[in-house]
């Protein structure tokens, strides 16, 4: 059996917007409000997790 391995390189341009204090209150309470635990809300609103916070 012969094993052909590839390599994929991509660059990707992302830019991560930091959020001001107010943004990042209205997150917050739009995250209680909707009772839903942090990853899902960050899924519905386009941003990563890891993000939530900045």
């Amino acid at each position: 059996m012969k094993y052909s391995f590839h390599s994929f390189t991509s660059v990707n341009s992302i830019m991560i917007k930091r959020h001001t204090r107010t943004e990042q209150q209205q997150h917050i309470d739009a995250w209680q409000h909707r009772g839903l635990t942090k990853q899902p809300y960050c899924e519905q609103q386009g941003m990563t997790f890891s993000h939530f916070y900045c």
